[in-house]
C-alpha cells in the first residue's frame, strides 16, 4: 500500500481528536508529501534523459536535474522525524536565535532554485540596537545558534 493510499484510507476512518492521531496524521501526510516529492523527481530524471543528449537541450537538463535535486532533498527533509524530539538542522520560520551577541529572527526559509541550498531569510539586530535584514546559508548554521523563542528573554546579558 502507497503512503497516498494510506492517507485517504486514514482520512476515511474519521476526524482527528487525540494528539496521538494528529501525530500519526501528520507522519502520514509527510510521506505522502515525500512519495509525490519523488515522483516528481523521477519525472524530472526522464526530462533529462530527453535533453542530455543533444547541444540545445543542455541548460534544459542541467536546470531539470537541479529540480530533481532539489526534490530528493524536500522528500528526505518530510521523511525525516519531525515534533518535539527532532532537533532542527536550521533556522526555523518564526524562531528567535542568539549567538553571542548577535540577534535572529528568522522570517522565512527558501532554497536557491537550482542548487536547493537553504537560505534563512530575517532580521538580525546590529550593534545600534536596532534591526536589519539579513539572510544566512546553510554554510553559516551551526551548533553556535540558540534558539531563543520561547525562553521570553532576547538573551542579552
Amino acid at each position: 500500500m502507497s503512503a497516498r493510499d494510506d492517507l485517504y484510507l486514514f482520512a476515511m476512518i474519521g476526524k482527528v481528536q487525540e494528539d496521538g492521531n494528529r501525530a500519526m496524521a501528520q507522519r502520514k501526510l509527510d510521506a505522502h508529501h515525500a512519495e509525490v516529492l519523488n515522483e516528481a523527481a523521477a519525472e524530472a530524471d526522464k526530462t533529462v534523459a530527453l535533453f542530455e543528449d543533444s547541444d540545445e537541450g543542455a541548460a534544459a537538463a542541467g536546470a531539470m536535474e537541479g529540480i530533481a535535486l532539489r526534490f530528493r532533498r524536500m522528500a528526505r527533509e518530510k521523511s525525516s522525524p519531525t515534533g518535539a524530539d527532532a532537533t532542527p538542522d536550521f533556522f526555523q520560520p518564526g524562531h528567535l536565535y542568539a549567538y553571542e551577541v548577535w540577534r535572529f529572527h528568522c522570517a522565512t526559509v527558501t532554497a536557491h532554485p537550482t542548487t536547493g541550498e537553504r537560505t534563512a531569510i530575517g532580521w538580525i539586530r546590529i550593534s545600534d540596537g536596532s534591526w536589519t535584514t539579513y539572510a544566512y546559508s546553510a554554510a553559516e548554521w551551526g551548533g553556535s545558534w540558540t534558539d531563543i523563542t520561547t525562553t521570553g528573554k532576547d538573551g542579552r546579558s
